[in-house]
């Protein structure tokens, strides 16, 4: 009984906080299917992490339920926001991934829940000659400098970077979308 009742405050919290966005997304077989989302909205972010492992879409169709192998992407139409475009990436079954930056190298997002405390954890994946690169981890500065080892340029400016262990986050995506940015215009 006490599982129920957490179960069901849960549902009306999550009920409480979406809202539904205009988007679409496209089959296997490169059909495109205009939709409506359920995102979970905080005071001051998206909640990104309810559509990373399975989305349920809503359309002409009725609800639709699809895990990242089933689908090549889902776009998220968010007024005054922008738009988030989410897709499958070959060779990972398990997760969406938002679309950041494209280029020699590309920058995603994943989203997850911490299961201890639910707090939400912002994952930056990059993608280099086809090789997956979680760059959320300890040795991100090493990882980051593989990327990039052949770009002089860049290579010393990120180099130079000292990380501040109290104030750096390695879930923090901007210092790396400009260096990202900046590598693939130089080349």
């Amino acid at each position: 009984m006490k599982k129920l009742l957490c179960l069901l405050l849960w549902l009306i919290n999550f009920s409480l906080n979406a809202q539904v966005f205009s988007g679409y997304y496209v089959k296997n077989n490169f059909d495109t299917i205009n939709c409506s989302i359920l995102v979970r909205k905080h005071r001051d972010f998206y909640d990104f992490s309810g559509v990373t492992r399975r989305v349920n879409l809503f359309g002409d169709e009725g609800r639709k339920t699809f895990r990242p192998h089933e689908i090549i992407c889902f776009v998220i139409n968010i007024p005054d926001e922008g738009t988030y475009k989410f897709v499958s990436l070959q060779g990972d079954r398990s997760d969406f991934y938002q679309v950041i930056i494209n280029g020699k190298i590309s920058l995603y997002k994943t989203y997850s829940r911490n299961p201890y405390d639910g707090s939400l954890a912002i994952i930056p994946v990059a993608i280099k000659d086809n090789k997956l690169v979680y760059l959320n981890v300890i040795n991100r500065k090493q990882r980051v400098i593989n990327l990039i080892n052949d770009n002089p340029e860049v290579l010393e400016k990120w180099e130079a970077k000292v990380f501040n262990f109290w104030t750096d986050s390695i879930f923090d995506t901007t210092e790396l979308e400009v260096l990202i940015r900046e590598y693939n215009e130089s080349e």
